[in-house]
């Protein structure tokens, strides 16, 4: 779990349940391992920088990038009951790794959210303002093949496959929603780091504080759709050109069908020339949630 304050979140999930209980066998701080006490939530992640338990199994550590991590052997996972737990945890954005030993001992790939989080295994969440990591929140519910929770306090759960799933099949399940929440060309999660690989040409509309794009021809890669987010984000209050929008302008009505729902999840304008007049296509377009067939 990610988040502006470590020791917060280290609380919470001891409160909750979420990571191994009493007191640990060792703590290390430094490069020093000494015996555990009462006091060592506390003192994370100022000095300990990782308590374990006995058997050196279950362990909750502060990664140096400012994750926390937890390592429980033995919890049973109940996507409903856990949902509520979460929510009083203040976190921003969660990864929650695999429960099969099958997946390490393959090496089967797997994408991540990177800086320091687990690869995705059966879930991940968003919390408040770690929402503003996706390209749009409508990732969530119609970006890719996986189950969505809703929790309070902003809390968004995702499920990449059934949790009572073989070992096979939830991999087959959770490996096309690992692609597209995690850091990808495909995907819809921007990392801090993101770094831009597409040089965006087009006409800036200085009133609307808008570029306009024109495709005739070609097919907008999903690539291409992210660095357009990217520099949204990273143009919105630039001295020269402020950046508020970016719209997609296609000269065929075929080709604007065909980007429509991608560039929507985007939070990207769709628009096509149309009997000689611009016009959006996207302000009407609400397609249904996205539901795995596994669900």
């Amino acid at each position: 779990m990610s988040g502006p304050d470590q020791p917060a979140i280290v609380d919470a999930l001891v409160a909750e349940g979420l990571a191994p209980q009493g007191v640990p066998e060792k703590v290390s701080i430094g490069a020093k391992d000494r015996p555990g006490s009462p006091l060592w939530a506390s003192q994370l992640p100022d000095k300990v920088k990782e308590a374990s338990w006995p058997g050196g199994v279950d362990f909750i550590t502060v990664d140096p990038l400012g994750v926390v991590k937890v390592h429980l052997s033995k919890f049973v996972l109940d996507v409903g009951d856990i949902l509520p737990r979460l929510a009083r945890v203040p976190f921003e954005v969660a990864a929650f790794g695999h429960y099969y030993p099958e997946w390490t001992l393959q090496k089967l790939k797997t994408t991540s959210f990177a800086d320091g989080h687990f690869p995705h295994g059966w879930g991940c969440a968003f919390r408040g303002a770690g929402h503003d990591r996706l390209v749009s929140t409508r990732w969530l519910a119609h970006g890719g093949p996986w189950l969505l929770h809703q929790g309070p306090d902003r809390t968004s759960l995702v499920q990449f496959h059934a949790v009572d799933a073989n070992t096979k099949t939830a991999w087959e399940q959770a490996k096309p929603g690992h692609k597209k929440m995690g850091i990808s060309d495909v995907g819809g999660y921007l990392s801090p780091r993101h770094r831009s690989v597409t040089e965006l040409k087009g006409l800036y509309i200085p009133e609307e504080r808008l570029m306009k794009i024109i495709v005739h021809g070609r097919t907008v890669p999903p690539r291409e759709m992210l660095d357009a987010v990217f520099a949204i984000r990273t143009r919105a209050s630039a001295p020269a050109q402020p950046l508020s929008g970016i719209a997609y302008v296609f000269v065929q009505e075929k080709e604007a069908a065909a980007h429509l729902h991608d560039l929507w999840l985007h939070g990207l304008e769709c628009r096509v020339v149309r009997n000689g007049v611009e016009v959006r296509d996207d302000l009407d377009y609400e397609p249904p949630p996205s539901r795995p067939a596994w669900a």
